[in-house]
């Protein structure tokens, strides 16, 4: 996969480094990995664990057996370039930019839902940010809009208010792609919505900022990263902000009955 290099830089030992390249071909539980590695099934937990902490892994549970996969070669090498970009040194020690940012990595469209359900848990009646593109609309029906209406509806349920900034023409969208009954689930959740111009957000990336977390969600990859950096979060925040001042208030109840 990388080179020693490569895999130095990483922080990545030879043992992981054997792990990775099992999962290379397909996902595997945590008993046929350390089959097939040879190594102590504690000694691959544990670097299995550490592995998914950094980004590198995915981990999905079914029932009681944990399956791990390798995430998209095309993550990785994003990762790596991220890791080259934000690499510092500090007394000779190079520190990557996960551990500089504290960034989690969720694959896959139930990881992401789950790691959504955990943080407004963990942020029941505060003030949430949103920034929702209207290239995300175009993904969200590949999921039932059932688990979209359990997601706003546990936002109103934690008394979570919502600040939004969309994205001109979403009406139009979301009448094409979204079923109404999630349209009026995620508008109800609104206290303040902000329309930006059409084209100003062309990737599909839904942004949401917390008190102290932010997720990025890429919703056509399948993708979340979530950052608590509390230097990340803060400029996150004021970027949001200024996006909200340089756009147009729209009132929610009109939104209601345009979509």
């Amino acid at each position: 996969m990388w080179s020693p290099q490569q895999r130095s830089f990483l922080g990545i030992t030879k043992k992981e480094h054997a792990l990775l390249r099992l999962l290379q071909k397909s996902p595997l539980n945590t008993s046929e990995i350390a089959l097939r590695a040879r190594f102590p099934r504690v000694t691959v937990l544990r670097h299995l664990t550490t592995l998914w902490k950094r980004g590198f892994v995915a981990r999905n549970k079914a029932a009681r057996e944990v399956r791990w996969s390798l995430v998209s070669q095309k993550l990785l090498r994003k990762r790596l370039e991220l890791d080259a970009m934000g690499e510092r040194s500090i007394s000779g020690q190079r520190i990557p930019l996960s551990d500089i940012a504290s960034v989690s990595v969720y694959q896959g469209a139930a990881e992401m839902f789950a790691s959504n359900q955990k943080i407004l848990a963990a942020h029941a009646g505060e003030r949430l940010y949103c920034i929702e593109p209207n290239a995300i609309w175009r993904h969200v029906v590949k999921i039932p809009a059932t688990e979209w209406v359990h997601l706003n509806t546990l936002l109103i349920q934690k008394q979570i208010i919502a600040e939004v900034v969309v994205e001109q023409g979403f009406e139009e969208v979301l009448k094409e792609y979204v079923e109404d009954v999630l349209s009026e689930s995620f508008f109800a959740l609104a206290k303040d919505v902000r329309v930006m111009r059409k084209g100003s957000m062309p990737a599909a990336v839904e942004t949401l900022i917390f008190r102290d977390q932010v997720l990025l969600l890429d919703w056509e990859q399948f993708v979340g990263v979530e950052i608590t950096s509390a230097s990340i979060v803060k400029i996150l925040k004021g970027l949001f902000l200024e996006l909200q001042r340089n756009s147009r208030p729209i009132e929610i109840s009109v939104v209601r009955s345009e979509t």
